[in-house]
């Protein structure tokens, strides 16, 4: 019996030697092959399984560059499935067309930029997925692109300064489209079409691309990025579908073909840095109730508009925001805007605003400006109230120190107003009632202020606790956790 298992232990052992030996065998085979590079017709490939190779680059830069879908090497036939990543970077003394062979369904980043000697048409494999990044940037020669609808996904500068390009279509199977793939492709013509997949228009992705006449953008996208589409100055209409809610900054600078009226989407809640900077074509303008702010040169150089109206939900106009826009005749701001633009660069820098004499030139402050309306031409506008016995009451604070009190309110000459100061960990000291400060750590307090008249205001002070009353509150509390200590220890060992 004893005999018999040491049999099947000796049988088991030799399997499993067997097995061993094979396994390690076949995978030196792999690494072999993985590890091996060999050039063919002056291509050089590198062998990434049994039957692949990826091709690498080539002996040579200049004249016509030929792929091939398989080579054999050492009696094994291998397919050429990949172009690895800068395999032909720079290479700018190929000419002609570029054929890449069908079976190529991976092209590694800019495994061609910087080619520009290539011309004809390029046409992507249909077994490609995805089109990395900058592969054919500076491809300029090229004026004909193919995209299969095999391909999802765009890298970015994919196909930067492909300024020979003349048409494109972008097939609706993909789903993204990285930053600046199309930037200073200008030779593009026609109407762009974004496909009905995409969620985000990334940055400078058609900047530059001026060739355009026109554009549409599908309800799926609910962002555009920076610089999106800055001096595609060739658009004729924009449609801003209600599905976008974020408009970066600079997104359509430079378009000065747009026409007709420009209707800000109604989820976007700020309008960003210079996005409709020099687009002077816009004859009117809608900016709906959602938007709290306006951003430094939004519209700068629109001169097309007419007539504008801000709403009330807005609270802040930057610096420069409708410099140029020489076509206002009429100009109506809120009371809801607090901020305006700093005094060297206002938002209405180039426009005269005149008091209610006509000749009183008022400067661009929010006490000014706010809450009325301005009528006539950009550069003599008269100051008209809609009631000359109301007043605008002011609140302001000085050496503030987390002090915070209600807008500002109209109320009627003679009248009286009804506002809340509030003040955290310091004392308060106001105007209104002159008392000694009161140190709280959280203050509310009520005020009325009675008999309005013209420029009425409240000066709230308020001042940070002295380092005294400070140190006084932090002896407290480190007196009663000693106590409270001391007592617990007394409990503790008389239980013993």
């Amino acid at each position: 019996m004893r005999n018999e298992k040491w049999y099947i232990l000796c049988i088991v052992a030799i399997v499993l030697s067997v097995t061993a030996t094979v396994l390690i065998s076949i995978d030196e085979t792999s690494s072999d092959a993985a590890d091996t590079t060999f050039d063919f017709d002056e291509i050089n490939y590198e062998v990434v399984s049994v039957t692949e190779v990826k091709v690498t680059g080539a002996n040579y830069s200049t004249g016509t560059l030929k792929l091939v879908s398989s080579v054999v090497y050492e009696g094994i036939t291998y397919h050429v499935t990949s172009i690895g990543e800068y395999a032909f970077y720079d290479f700018s003394g190929f000419t002609g067309s570029l054929t890449i062979p069908s079976s190529v369904t991976t092209i590694g980043n800019y495994a061609f930029g910087g080619c520009l000697g290539f011309t004809g048409t390029l046409m992507i494999p249909s077994g490609v997925t995805s089109i990395g990044c900058g592969v054919f940037a500076g491809c300029s020669g090229f004026t004909s692109l193919t995209i299969p609808d095999s391909v999802t996904s765009i890298g970015e500068w994919a196909f930067d300064r492909c300024c020979g390009f003349t048409s494109l279509t972008i097939p609706d199977s993909v789903t993204s489209i990285g930053n600046y793939v199309f930037e200073g492709c200008f030779g593009f013509r026609g109407t762009l079409m974004i496909p009905s997949g995409v969620t985000s228009i990334g940055c400078g992705v058609f900047a530059g691309c001026s060739g355009f006449t026109s554009l549409t953008i599908p309800d799926s996208v609910t962002s555009i990025d920076d610089w999106a589409f800055e001096r595609c100055c060739g658009f004729t209409s924009l449609t801003i579908p209600d599905s976008v809610t974020s408009i970066g900054d600079w997104a359509f600078d430079g378009c000065s073909g747009f026409t007709g009226t420009l209707m800000i989407p109604s989820g976007v809640t700020s309008i960003g840095c210079g996005v409709f900077a020099g687009c002077s074509g816009f004859t009117s303008l809608t900016i709906p109730d959602s938007v709290t702010s306006i951003d430094d040169w939004a519209f700068q150089g629109c001169s097309g508009f007419t007539s504008l109206t801000i709403p009330d939900s807005v609270t802040s106009i930057g610096d420069w925001v409708f410099c140029g826009c020489s076509g206002f005749t009429s100009i109506i701001i809120p009371l809801s805007v607090t901020t305006l633009g700093s005094g060297y660069c206002p938002p209405f820098r180039c426009m005269t605003f005149y008091a209610e004499d006509g000749s009183t030139i008022l400067s661009q402050t929010v006490e000014n400006l706010c809450g009325y309306t301005f009528v006539g031409i950009y550069s003599k506008m008269v100051r008209q109230f809609s009631d000359a016995s109301s007043y605008k009451v002011s609140f302001s604070s000085e050496y503030g120190y987390n002090v915070f009190c209600e807008t500002s309110a109209t109320v009627s000459s003679g009248g009286s107003v009804t506002f809340t100061v509030s003040v955290y960990d310091g004392y308060i000291l106001n105007s209104v009632d002159p008392t000694n400060g009161t140190l709280a750590s959280t203050l509310t307090t009520t005020y009325v202020l009675s008999d309005i008249t013209a420029d009425s205001y409240v000066d709230i002070k308020a001042y940070a606790p002295s380092t005294s009353d400070t140190y006084v509150i932090v002896g407290v509390a480190v007196a009663v956790a000693i106590l409270c200590l001391s007592v617990a220890l007394i409990v503790f060992f008389k239980k013993k």
